[in-house]
């Protein structure tokens, strides 16, 4: 019996890796839900962690692994809540920050061009809130730079978190690059002779590369960065810190 919790905010191939340990026999794998028996969108029939966690710990007496991947819950609760002696929590994410930070935007791009509510929602609190700290740094105010700037804050405030709270941090390069070590460190036997391979994910960005007016959004994240940074353990720092914090505590170093 082994529960494992992989959480992250996204942008790091969850879809695949999750499709990939569905391969492995007796094993039950979640995937962007927050009700580990019905496997609904999150939206849908959520939970509060404690009950989505006593699904993990009840379904284990079925399934040799029980797995959750990208439930979005807060880092700070799981790791408040699980019993770490039965239960590995790692937090997912890229090597690079800004990578991650660019295929969050071009999600959020392609929600807020497809009508999605809670993105206009968004854009008009960013452009709100920042709306003059962006015409400080040079930056106009619209829908590109405010959704850019809510992409810098809702990645690396979510990661920042997983260093503080998960046991360990797996990143989705390392895994692509060789699953069977991915499966061995986190605890997984599985006896496969032929090469083990994990697919990379649909694109964000391909959604939306065919406008024109995004072809300046890396310069417009290098100026957000260099101007943004977050507190954390009593100083501030960068998205180029955070990578560095995250390094130190890889799974797979």
């Amino acid at each position: 019996m082994a529960i494992i919790i992989i959480e992250s905010i996204g942008f790091s191939a969850t879809h695949s890796i999750s499709d990939f340990l569905r391969l492995i026999p007796n094993i039950k794998v979640s995937h962007g839900t927050r009700n580990f028996t019905k496997n609904t969108p999150m939206g849908i029939d959520d939970l509060l962690f404690e009950e989505f966690y006593n699904q993990m710990l009840s379904q284990s007496q079925k399934y040799e692994y029980c797995i959750s991947v990208h439930s979005n819950y807060a880092p700070e609760l799981i790791s408040k809540v699980i019993d770490e002696k039965t239960t590995k929590f790692f937090g997912l994410m890229r090597k690079s920050q800004f990578k991650q930070i660019m295929s969050c935007f071009y999600w959020a791009v392609n929600g807020f061009l497809n009508g999605r509510e809670d993105f206009s929602r968004i854009f008009s609190e960013i452009q709100s809130t920042y709306g003059n700290s962006l015409k400080q740094i040079g930056l106009s105010v619209n829908m590109k730079t405010c959704l850019m700037l809510y992409a810098f804050n809702w990645v690396s405030e979510f990661n920042l978190k997983l260093i503080s709270h998960a046991q360990k941090i797996l990143f989705m390069e390392d895994i692509i690059a060789n699953p069977r070590k991915f499966l061995n460190l986190i605890g997984i036997s599985f006896s496969y002779n032929k090469s083990l391979k994990i697919e990379k994910g649909p694109s964000h960005k391909n959604k939306v590369k065919q406008f024109e007016f995004l072809s300046n959004a890396d310069e417009i994240l290098e100026k957000i960065s260099s101007h943004f940074y977050f507190n954390y353990d009593n100083a501030k720092i960068s998205i180029h810190d955070i990578d560095k914090l995250c390094a130190s505590k890889s799974l797979m170093n």
